[in-house]
């Protein structure tokens, strides 16, 4: 279970990259409290003294059991809410991977404050211009309800979302700003990245080994390596990205992986054959931005996880066993009304999420 809390908290700081109070003007329960049993948004917990409300926290903790269902599932394994392993059950670590995500959205305009962060009018402008962009990419006003509709969230909850969004990139942005208290060094960004491990290199592959070993001596014949790389890259590699930091990206076959581990900058590697395909690989210079941010989501997390939190009644009572399946029925009636929120049970709340569209904000993925 330890490995699944691992991959959520990477999947709640990949989200980040939604402040206010979730469902806080709500009387009536929406789509997540109705799929939960809870009669009103409420608060399940409190972090710092921060509330942390049901809103918040279901909308993590739907996420959470949509990505642990669609993992075991493509693994062809039975997802079992109640079982477990090491004391910790599926539906154990899905609630406590999301809270840690609901104590950081909570904890956020905190550190902010404590950053010397302030609100200003680019910030608004910024989160009005984010709403406009996500709108566009989902299809229009009607689609973004029913987006919204489908998670069970107000527009002022998605504005609490977008704020939060805005409050990360502000403080990311302190981060690489000298002379900032949050200032991650360069030398900080170096022991961080040499204690994990972190390697940046290029890489193409193709399916023919001929072919490999026929592009490798066409590269290692030419002059600047790195631009020749790239460009022949562009022009015949299968493999979706063309850089990866090992230990932040997407996982390589780990032969691949291995011989990247090997490799300095400017260096040619041999055609590794792995998983059907031929790979070649050119080490690069580490990639800081992405180093940095890193550390400083470590160092977020890490303020999240000393927090103290305390659990209310209401948190005790959610089910992820009851609640995922009861959201995720919610969610298909939806679905087939066309995201109409008047296919949903009286009392569901989702016309809440449905409303007009003008609070200047954007949703969560």
């Amino acid at each position: 279970m330890r490995r699944w809390a691992a991959f959520l908290l990477t999947l709640a700081l990949l989200a980040l990259s939604g402040c206010g109070v979730f469902g806080g003007n709500d009387a009536a329960p929406g789509l997540l409290e109705t799929a939960a049993g809870l009669s009103a948004p409420r608060a399940v917990a409190e972090a710092d003294g921060e509330t942390i409300g049901s809103r918040s926290y279901l909308y993590w903790l739907g996420r959470n059991c949509a990505y642990l269902a669609e993992a075991l599932t493509a693994q062809g394994r039975e997802v079992q809410w109640n079982q477990g392993t090491q004391g910790e059950t599926l539906g154990d670590a899905a609630k406590s991977a999301a809270l840690r995500t609901a104590a950081l959205y909570a904890l956020l305009p905190k550190l902010a404050e404590e950053a010397g962060v302030t609100w200003e009018d680019a910030d608004a402008a910024a989160i009005r211009e984010a709403r406009q962009a996500k709108i566009e990419s989902l299809g229009g006003e009607d689609a973004w309800a029913s987006h919204l509709a489908r998670w069970g969230l107000s527009e002022a909850d998605a504005e609490a979302f977008a704020r939060c969004h805005r409050l990360y990139a502000r403080l990311l942005e302190k981060s690489r700003t000298e002379g900032s208290a949050a200032y991650l060094s360069p030398e900080d960004i170096a022991a961080y990245a040499e204690k994990q491990g972190l390697r940046t290199v290029a890489l193409l592959a193709v399916a023919d080994s001929a072919q490999a070993e026929a592009i490798r001596t066409e590269l290692a014949a030419g002059a600047d390596l790195p631009a020749a790389f790239a460009a022949k890259a562009e022009a015949v590699s299968v493999w979706p990205t063309q850089t990866v930091t090992l230990g932040l990206d997407e996982a390589l076959p780990e032969a691949v992986s291995q011989a990247a581990k090997a490799l300095t900058p400017g260096q040619l590697s041999a055609v590794v054959t792995a998983e059907g395909q031929c790979f070649l690989l050119l080490g690069r210079e580490l990639d800081r931005e992405a180093a940095a941010q890193a550390l400083f989501d470590q160092r977020l997390n890490a303020r999240a996880e000393q927090a103290e939190i305390q659990l209310l009644a209401a948190y005790e009572d959610i089910d992820p066993g009851k609640f995922y399946p009861a959201l995720t029925a919610a969610q298909a009636a939806l679905d087939a009304a066309g995201g109409q929120s008047g296919a949903l049970p009286a009392g569901s709340g989702a016309s809440s999420a449905a409303g007009s569209a003008g609070a200047g904000s954007s949703a969560p993925e």
